[in-house]
């Protein structure tokens, strides 16, 4: 199939003067946003050299080899902006990949033979030569600045609700997000172990996703940037900023249309789902990733890896990869799919339902087997039998199949009581996915405009986000798991359902770039979306409807729909009136469907808005620092200890990766019930622990699920272990040190005397060799 059309015109312009063209390119936002983050980096306490070494590594580790790489495999490439964006993406694989097996062998550093290859192979092999320049196609200007104006937004929102809460020191650290320090502990065995186990309890593999802790390892190996100031400032930001711009890529590889590049980086993370409630800000789950950058960065690995999927997919299967190597973009999407397999479980199966869809409704449309699909779903499911076999070894990561749970589970239905998450009764199942179907639709809406054009059913583009888009929220209410983690398929689908609302608004405008009439008129309708909204929530009764109040399930359904039902009767008068004057205006013809899209879709404004201004309203109030301060007694409480930092490091700096540590700390907040999630030690000490904590292993997950206790608060499984290693603290002895080294291996004892301190006749049994705080280490003789 040809290309998509594109209907604007090149943004190359031809023979302006030198200052024009600079004041024209993009290179002017792009270094105010660069500009941006090392003034925020500093602030948040990031030493210079640490920063110069980071960028140093991205550029010459990452962006160079990756972009090089890129271009020579597909042949050429499209520009600046998308090969970099596209390459460096390759290059985070390229790393990975390199750095797994130099690590098993002991040489870390040996990864660096990989970016070193390309680099002299594209200097000294004069066909390879070409490829240092690019196209020379530019970007727009105001694109340009629209897509950095979104990595700033990242950045800002990044301040306002991860940096200001994560300190580098205690103790700005000593209260983090409780995955924090188990990404830490992650990345800190990634960094010495491969292939890598849970470093913080005996025992337990590790099936699960850590390819993103490689690239963390890797980093640290040859910069030396502590792992803490990678995931705590470094590591995330530029993939954030990367994958911001390849949305917008790709949205314009798709509709053939720059405007609609900015338009689907605000859907990606800023649609929220509507409330017409003005007891509920949230009815349903939107899917908004914002909250998960930085807490999650397996999802944000993997949403950066698979960006550059979608866009190979795009291309194979619009059959836009003639002309040039044949076999040069399949070897591309088998680096990324093949680094996919470890870097985030949801996309490998969203990827595998999309291709299917698209082979299927191609076949049904066209009568035409799409070739490059059925290619694509071979290596695809080749990836997850990998993924699924080798690397979970077989474990469901305590998924389990449990339809319409999520629905059930979502505010509006918990918080009118029309069902529980254990309530499996039809009729309160179905009206929970119902309100979930409607929110969703009313997000998304701008997709059902790609109705109006006829032949798009033939574009297996639309099919591949669609099925993306049905996959994600599909598996969202089909599965459960203890933790919510089925969420992550709905944020990893999200993107694309915003490039699908997007592409369905593109097509139903009239072709050729909209004019400023065109423009206002649409900004216009989302604008009195959101004012309906807002009148409507002004008008409703502020106290939340439920089943006593309303006096029965079909009346307390009636409550929860009918505001939904007066905003579609306020969309249908708007396409009418419209459609109406469009018949007598020429102008206006063919723009009433996507006004109206728009206008449904601006619905969403007000709980956006909430969404946004929330965290940033908080910051600019309460200042851009959030350390835990004195309590009336004058102490500091923290999860974390004062200490916590330098006798971890201190053990990490004098004791063997090999060696094993003990300690008397396993609860996180020292009371009941236990919290099982605690992994600093292991994360500081970049050394395993007998028993630290034990949550989110495959064992946690499993008894949470058998016995119906959270999985953070369930006990450890062996308490004849547990008390062994607990002896040597509460009542040592030559005999219990002994043990613990004999037959665990145990050299080091970590000490947290804030719980359970250790009785004073620690020191005859094992040496005291450092303190720092409430923290203390001690060696077991040999």
């Amino acid at each position: 199939m040809a290309p998509a059309p594109v209907d604007e015109a090149s943004p190359a312009a031809a023979a302006p003067g030198p200052g024009r063209r600079l004041a024209r390119s993009g290179w002017i936002p792009a270094a105010l946003t660069v500009a941006g983050a090392v003034f925020v980096l500093s602030y948040y306490g990031v030493p210079p050299v640490d920063l110069a070494k980071f960028a140093a590594y991205r550029l010459i580790v990452i962006v160079v080899p990756g972009t090089l790489a890129w271009r020579a495999l597909r042949g050429g490439g499209d520009g600046l902006v998308p090969d970099v964006a596209a390459g460096s993406a390759l290059g985070y694989a390229l790393e990975v990949l390199a750095y797994l097996p130099a690590r098993a062998i002991g040489q870390p550093r040996l990864a660096l033979a990989v970016p070193a290859a390309v680099l002299i192979a594209f200097v000294a092999v004069p066909r390879l030569r070409r490829f240092w320049r690019g196209p020379g196609d530019r970007v727009p200007t105001w694109w340009a600045w629209l897509v950095s104006a979104a990595v700033v937004f990242l950045l800002v929102w990044s301040a306002a609700t991860f940096y200001r809460g994560h300190g580098l020191t205690w103790p700005g650290n000593g209260s983090p997000y409780i995955d924090m320090t188990y990404h830490l502990a992650l990345a800190g065995e990634a960094r010495h172990h491969v292939p890598p186990v849970v470093p913080y309890v005996r025992g337990e593999p590790l099936n699960y996703h850590w390819f993103v802790y490689a690239d963390v390892a890797a980093t640290n190996a040859t910069t030396g940037v502590e792992l803490q100031t990678l995931l705590y400032r470094l590591s995330m930001l530029p993939m954030l900023a990367l994958l911001t711009v390849l949305i917008a890529v790709l949205a314009r590889r798709i509709t053939g249309r720059w405007w609609t590049g900015p338009v689907a980086v605000g859907f990606a993370y800023a649609a929220t789902v509507a409330s017409p409630y003005p007891w509920l800000s949230t009815p349903v789950s939107s899917g908004n990733g914002l909250g998960f950058l930085w807490v999650s960065p397996t999802q944000t690995f993997g949403a950066l890896l698979f960006a550059p999927v979608v866009l190979l997919l795009v291309e194979l299967c619009r059959g836009e990869a003639t002309g040039r190597p044949r076999w040069g973009p399949w070897v591309l999407l088998a680096v990324l799919l093949a680094t996919l397999t470890g870097a985030k479980a949801t996309f490998l199966p969203i990827v595998l339902a999309a291709l299917l869809l698209v082979v299927v409704a191609g076949w049904l449309t066209t009568r035409r087997l799409n070739r490059p699909a059925l290619v694509g779903l071979v290596l695809t499911a080749a990836a997850l039998a990998f993924a699924q076999l080798v690397l979970f070894a077989g474990s469901n990561g305590g998924l389990v199949v449990d339809p319409l749970y999520t629905a059930r589970a979502q505010p509006v239905v918990t918080a009118t009581g029309l069902a529980g998450p254990r309530d499996r009764a039809f009729g309160p199942s179905l009206t929970a996915v119902l309100i979930c179907v409607i929110g969703w639709t009313v997000t998304w809406a701008g997709a059902f405009g790609l109705l109006a054009r006829r032949r798009g059913g033939a574009d297996p583009a639309r099919w591949l986000l669609l099925g993306i888009g049905l996959a994600g929220v599909g598996a969202l209410i089909t599965f459960r798991h203890p933790g919510g983690s089925q969420v992550y398929f709905f944020q990893s689908a999200r993107p694309y359902l915003g490039l699908l609302a997007v592409s369905g608004l593109a097509a139903a405008l009239p072709a050729g770039r909209p004019t400023g009439r065109t423009a206002w008129l649409l900004v216009g309708a989302g604008l009195a979306g959101g004012l309906a909204v807002w009148v409507l929530r002004a008008a409703s009764d502020p106290t939340a409807p439920t089943l006593g109040s309303t006096g029965g399930r079909a009346a307390l359904m009636v409550a929860l729909l009918w505001p939904y039902a007066v905003l579609a009767a306020a969309a249908a008068l708007l396409y009418a009136g419209l459609h109406a004057v469009g018949q007598r205006v020429p102008s206006r013809a063919g723009t009433a469907l996507a006004a109206t899209l728009v206008f449904v879709t601006g619905f969403g404004l007000v709980a956006s808005a909430t969404f946004v201004k929330g965290p940033i309203r908080s910051a600019v109030v309460n200042g851009w620092r959030a350390e835990p301060r004195p309590d009336a007694a004058g102490e500091i409480r923290t999860g974390i200890p004062d200490g916590a930092v330098e006798a971890g490091r201190w053990l990490r700096d004098h004791s063997s990766a090999a060696d094993v540590v003990a300690t008397n700390a396993h609860c996180y907040n020292g009371v009941a019930p236990c919290s099982n999630r605690h992994f600093w030690i292991s994360g500081y000490a970049e050394r395993r622990v007998l028993v630290e904590g034990w949550g989110y292993t495959g064992t946690a997950l499993r008894r949470s699920e058998e016995t119906g206790v959270p999985h953070g608060h369930v006990p450890y499984w062996d308490p004849d272990l547990l008390a062994a290693n607990d002896r040597v603290f509460s009542a040592p002895s030559a005999e219990a040190v002994t043990f613990l080294r004999d037959a665990y291996g145990v050299r080091w004892l970590f000490v947290d005397r804030r719980f359970n301190p250790p009785a004073a006749t620690l020191d005859s049994f094992a040496t005291l060799r450092f303190e720092a705080g409430d923290c203390a280490v001690y060696e077991i003789p040999r």
